[in-house]
């Protein structure tokens, strides 16, 4: 039997399937992260944009004490808000400013206030 290009292509993709492609690789991400944060000084933030508590429940990292995850998880809205206020800040500081380091703060403030951060 023919499979469908299309198909073929959902397949590799296929996250929920251990042999695809999409999930091998992911995987190898992992361990190379995984290996990178072993070489850092406990406590590691790490600040999660769009993650799921599944994904590091399923690696065996929700729940350790030497490492804090912060799920970040927005709105179209906020995205591009978020995205708006790096930019803004890379012009009037005059370097490089990610959305990650703009969330961080976000996170900081709200947390100074006690209001969600989102």
């Amino acid at each position: 039997m023919l499979v469908s290009p299309a198909a073929h292509l959902r397949r590799l993709a296929d996250d929920s399937d251990a042999d695809s492609l999409s999930r091998r690789l992911r995987e190898r991400r992992f361990r190379l992260f995984d290996s990178l944060v072993a070489r850092l000084e406990p406590p590691v933030s790490i600040l999660d944009v769009g993650g799921t508590v599944g994904f590091w429940e399923r690696r065996g990292w929700a729940g350790r004490t030497d490492v804090s995850i912060t799920l970040l998880n927005l709105g179209e809205q906020e995205r591009r808000a978020l995205l708006a206020r790096a930019a803004e800040r890379t012009v009037t500081e005059g370097r490089p400013v990610s959305v990650s380091e703009v969330a961080r703060e976000l996170i900081r403030n709200s947390e100074r206030e006690g209001k969600p951060a989102a």
